[in-house]
């Protein structure tokens, strides 16, 4: 079985697993991902890997228009051209028949795209299958664990296909997904994609790997990692594998919010947030990103503005309710190689059952862990 999914657990490592299996070899492979960043970083790596090469690498629903509706579309619906994809607007009403899938100006929805490219392979006999087949040997998804809905209808087309699939993601990770309408597989949205994959291996379609190695954070920053999901979703733990030693500011900290100028001048960590109307008054004296927004991006040192119940989290290990918080706080908090700093108001207190232990930060340095 040529077929895998490689799960990056750990949350580094997974495009340079892609760069170095397919940079030789890029005639008769494509390759695919979500996001631009995303295509852009994938490129940009293999080129330097390759110089001079071709890499095909298109996001995904560049990958079903190109693949699906623009090629087929007619067999389903004789009277429509492919005129463009809309990002969906939870505003919009959807008619019936045709209607379901197009706006009035004829563009197809996003949420809409992967569903009417498996219409279009259940009533023409997977002929868009069948045509990939005829053009690439391999295709390569990066960042998986970013398809939804019916994108796994047809990725598992694919697995039947005669055509190597490769996929690699972090489960753990799945900030961003191509549909928020899209109910089809709906009990494997967000953290509980895994099952998924599972099942496809239970099912012989693909083999199943996991990379349990962190090899961008400190040990102290992989255990927090670790424990912000429950049990219940099967994840192993991450263990460290960062190679780089680092004697000075490493681990987890806090500090009270009056000595965030003291904290930046001595250490220049990098500010990350949940929104933009957290932490809004230091805007002038920091550098911010939002949880959202830094996922593939490194930086030394992080300082977190958490959000009530990260706060509790950090308290009690109390676990955050929203798959989709845990992720953002995830991703957040594995920015880091050497340090993540929380800050806490003054009266908050670590409770028996903390996840970690947390070092109160002085300006005269570490004052003792709380």
């Amino acid at each position: 079985m040529n077929n895998q999914a490689l799960i990056a657990v750990a949350g580094s490592g997974k495009t340079e697993t892609i760069v170095q299996r397919y940079k030789d070899q890029p005639e008769g492979t494509l390759f695919v991902t979500f996001t631009q960043n995303g295509q852009d970083e994938l490129k940009q790596r293999l080129l330097k890997e390759n110089p001079g090469a071709e890499f095909e690498v298109i996001g995904w629903f560049k990958f079903l228009a190109d693949h699906f509706l623009k090629p087929f579309l007619c067999d389903v619906f004789p009277t429509r051209v492919y005129n463009g994809m809309r990002l969906n607007d939870p505003t919009v009403k959807f008619g019936r028949g045709e209607g379901y899938y197009f706006n009035d100006s004829g563009e197809i929805t996003s949420d809409r795209m992967a569903l009417l490219s498996r219409k279009i392979c259940d009533e023409d006999d997977r002929e868009p299958i069948k045509r990939l087949e005829r053009i690439f040997r391999t295709i390569v998804f990066d960042e998986v664990q970013d398809l939804a809905g019916n994108d796994l209808e047809i990725l598992q087309m694919l697995l039947e296909s005669r055509i190597e699939v490769f996929m690699v993601g972090d489960i753990r990770q799945t900030v961003f997904e191509t549909t928020v309408s899209d109910r089809k597989n709906s009990q494997y949205g967000k953290l509980n994609k895994l099952k998924w994959f599972e099942e496809m291996q239970d099912l012989g379609s693909l083999r199943l790997e996991f990379d349990l190695t962190n090899r961008r954070c400190h040990e102290d920053i992989v255990r927090l990692s670790n424990a912000l999901f429950p049990p219940e979703l099967g994840f192993e733990d991450a263990v460290s594998g960062q190679d780089e030693t680092n004697d000075g500011h490493v681990g987890i900290f806090r500090i009270e919010e009056s000595q965030i100028p003291y904290y930046c001048r001595a250490i220049s960590p990098r500010g990350l947030r949940y929104n933009v109307t957290t932490g809004k008054e230091w805007n002038d004296k920091l550098s911010f990103n939002n949880f959202g927004d830094c996922k593939g991006l490194t930086f030394d040192h992080v300082l977190i503005f958490p959000t009530a119940g990260m706060r509790k989290f950090l308290a009690d290990g109390t676990i955050l309710k929203s798959h989709a918080t845990i992720s953002k706080f995830y991703v957040a908090v594995t920015r880091a190689r050497h340090s993540v700093c929380f800050v806490l108001p003054k009266k908050w207190e670590r409770g028996d059952t903390a996840p970690v232990q947390i070092i109160r930060w002085s300006n005269e340095g570490t004052s003792g862990a709380s």
